[in-house]
């Protein structure tokens, strides 16, 4: 702010989970919904086309829901898929589409598509290693055909703790003193079985055994501070220092608050909404998030852990609002994540590409990761001891900005 001469900074809006909703159910359902509505009246006003990306999940289908019952035209919406069926929730989008009578357009995803890496890493302007920005860009191009602005579903899981990964925390937490026992199993077990299973079970054994906040921030990282460690070949540098100031002694709030709180504030912010402006501008059309108004979001992170999180499963006040305009096959079926086949891919065309890039002169005079770390990841990947795709994505991303915006800035 500027006045009497003189610039100050002031923070305009801040979350506040305080105080906590004491009505009903019902009368946090009814509210919500009202809610909802009007975030998703507010982000129709436009002067141009516009439509909805539909993954078939919760977020994205409450979306369109109420798009729906404030258009007199069928909703345009846009939906993407992989031949790799458990990466893909095709059927799951049309199942919706044909219940809200969309306009429906989709795109199945081929392993060529990673050909279109080197303009991921130009829109995106630094390194950005969520390989998930590849789908948000081909669904951003598939509707720029079409639309020029788009609703998504980004933000839902955030405010209505709809990430597995809270549920699991939130479980491993609840184990208190049998957490070491359990780890000490875990690892043995994990030694003695073969290939990713053993591998995944001693990763679990390792958060087992992190003190918090570590213990979450390594299940949310792509890579863990000792694989950092051997990539950078400094160890001192591979922590998660700088996102322990997201989390203080002094915060007393039930733990589901304090993850949602952190994650709004670093990986919302950083990731989620960095891919839905970049990628959806990339492809020329607008992107905007109704699940982050923030009447509802203030709302959604006031309510009792038992609207949020209830029988195993997040988004529980959600889901029951939900119901007045969507299907129980749409809202009971297991959540899915918006990913890509990376593990297949880096064990076919794109393994091959990475493999060429990491054996250049270029990437290894440049020193910036130890390419004998990377070459061992890369081995133990494609023979299936291990699933490294993300950080083997990490580390590619990371080189092919290096050329783009390093090396081309010194020639």
């Amino acid at each position: 702010m500027y006045a009497k001469g003189k610039l100050r900074e002031t923070r305009y809006w801040q979350l506040d989970f305080a105080p906590t909703f004491t009505g009903s159910e019902a009368e946090a359902g009814a509210q919500l919904a009202e809610l909802l509505d009007q975030a998703v009246a507010t982000r129709l006003v436009s002067d141009v086309p516009f439509g909805a990306f539909l993954s078939g999940g919760l977020d994205s289908s409450v979306v369109v829901a109420l798009m729906a019952q404030h258009m007199t035209q069928p909703v345009k919406t846009f939906s993407i898929g992989f031949n790799e069926a458990r990466y893909s929730e095709l059927s799951d989008a049309r199942r919706v589409a044909e219940h809200l009578h969309t306009e429906h357009h989709e795109l199945i995803v081929d392993p060529d598509a990673t050909r279109l890496i080197e303009r991921l890493v130009w829109h995106l302007d630094e390194p950005f290693a969520d390989s998930s920005a590849l789908p948000t860009y081909l669904v951003s191009e598939l509707a720029g055909q079409h639309v020029k602005m788009a609703l998504s579903g980004d933000g839902g899981d955030e405010a209505f703790a709809g990430y597995d990964r809270y549920l699991r925390f939130l479980k491993l937490d609840h184990l208190g003193a049998a957490k070491a026992p359990l780890a000490l199993a875990l690892s043995i077990t994990g030694r003695l079985l073969p290939g990713e299973v053993g591998f995944r079970l001693r990763r679990i054994a390792e958060r087992l055994r992190e003190p918090f906040p570590d213990s979450y921030l390594s299940g949310v990282a792509l890579s863990r501070p000792q694989q950092l460690a051997a990539l950078l070949g400094r160890p001192e540098q591979a922590n998660y220092h700088a996102l322990h100031a997201l989390f203080t002694a002094q915060d007393r709030r039930p733990m589901l608050d304090r993850i949602v709180d952190a994650d709004i504030h670093s990986y919302l912010l950083d990731d989620i909404l960095v891919k839905l402006d970049r990628m959806s501008m990339a492809a020329s059309i607008e992107g905007r998030a109704p699940l982050l108004d923030h009447r509802v979001v203030e709302f959604a992170v006031r309510l009792p852990v038992t609207m949020r999180v209830r029988d195993g499963r997040g988004k529980h006040l959600l889901r029951q609002v939900a119901r007045r305009w969507l299907p129980s096959a749409v809202l009971d079926k297991p959540k899915q994540g918006f990913g890509i086949p990376l593990p297949e891919w880096f064990r076919a065309s794109l393994g091959a590409m990475a493999e060429d890039i990491f054996a250049s002169r270029a990437f290894r005079e440049r020193g910036w990761v130890q390419a004998t770390a990377v070459d061992s990841l890369l081995q133990s990947h494609r023979q299936r001891r291990a699933d490294h795709a993300e950080t083997l994505w990490q580390v590619l991303c990371l080189e092919l900005w290096a050329r783009r915006f390093v090396d081309r800035s010194a020639t």
